[in-house]
């Protein structure tokens, strides 16, 4: 039997290099920053003054007039969504904090650091492989069609300095309901990564250890440079993209683990392990497995706890929508 499912994905694409064009958005990078930063600053002496928090839309209001002042006129370069999406992502962060669910209050952030901004509703229009944000029309690899509504779009920039696009679509999938009746437990090792039940191994690759060497040369090398110069940014551009290649490796391999899995079993039972605790002993050999990765993959994120004692884990939304893809007929994943 058949079945239709409304389900959000994202769908991300890379942006054509064209420094021309990317300064533009590097510059509303900038802006978004600037906007977070002031209101970090606010908060904490609002809070230091009165002992209260300045809310959403009380935040919400006071970006939209300072955006009209001549004194912030920069802040106009920003579409007026994205410096409210700004505010909500650090009500996000103070709400997180408020719940004992982060560590710590919002930071200040470094501009170069700030990292992306989101267009909520509107601001921007795509057309085939090419999407306009202001007047300026920007090219992207699309790799693969989007098969909904498109409710929001994200620029984001990576450590190495690409810019992506990433759309937020709302679509409605068919999956069909299959069953396989099987079971596995499966027990964490260095050796090798996973052992189910009935001694089948899944291997290990560590792929930061396998390029240890070379990642040792870049940190020398950009150590050697002065920072702020050319050489030092180059070099620091080339060892950001050479731990991106490694976590493309990581990623790819646990996609391919965690849907050989779900084809398999209906059921997944994983050991409770205090990972920090085996990362404080064995470092990397733990850190460079990517545990936490597998279990928070699309394709695992949607299965509930289980009967048998097993904890409640909460996932994303992201991971509870797109696990629907791959295993909605599974049942749940125990630990």
């Amino acid at each position: 039997m058949l079945n239709l499912v409304e389900t959000h994905r994202n769908y991300q694409y890379r942006l054509y290099r064209c420094d021309k064009k990317d300064r533009k958005l590097r510059h509303k990078l900038f802006v978004a920053s600037l906007i977070w930063n002031h209101l970090v600053a606010l908060q904490r002496r609002y809070y230091r003054l009165t002992g209260q928090y300045i809310a959403l839309l009380t935040m919400n209001k006071h970006v939209l007039k300072l955006r009209r002042s001549s004194k912030f006129k920069l802040w106009k370069k920003l579409h007026s969504q994205c410096c409210q999406d700004v505010c909500k992502r650090l009500d996000d962060g103070y709400q997180r904090f408020f719940k004992k669910l982060a560590k710590g209050r919002p930071k200040f952030r470094k501009a170069r650091k700030y990292s992306s901004f989101t267009f909520p509703q509107s601001g921007y229009t795509v057309k085939d492989n090419t999407v306009s944000i202001d007047g300026t029309v920007y090219k992207f690899v699309k790799h693969r069609e989007m098969g909904g509504m498109v409710k929001t779009l994200t620029i984001k920039r990576d450590k190495v300095g690409r810019l992506w696009l990433v759309f937020s679509v709302i679509e409605k999938i068919v999956v069909g309901e299959a069953s396989t009746g099987e079971s596995g437990g499966f027990d964490f090792g260095l050796k090798t990564f996973l052992v189910d039940d009935s001694a089948k191994r899944y291997p290990n690759p560590l792929y930061f250890t396998q390029d240890l060497r070379k990642t040792r040369q870049l940190n020398k090398v950009l150590s050697r440079k002065v920072p702020g110069s050319k050489h030092h940014k180059r070099a620091r551009r080339d060892l950001a993209k050479h731990h991106a290649h490694i976590a493309n490796k990581r990623r790819d391999h646990q996609f391919k683990l965690a849907h050989e899995l779900c084809d398999v079993y209906d059921t997944l039972y994983f050991e409770d392990l205090n990972v920090q605790g085996m990362k404080a002993l064995w470092g990397r050999k733990v850190s460079g497995s990517g545990l936490r990765q597998l279990f928070d993959h699309p394709a695992l994120g949607g299965f509930q706890a289980g009967e048998n004692g097993g904890q409640d884990r909460s996932f994303r939304t992201f991971h509870e929508n797109l696990f629907r893809l791959r295993s909605a007929p599974r049942s749940h994943v125990a630990r």
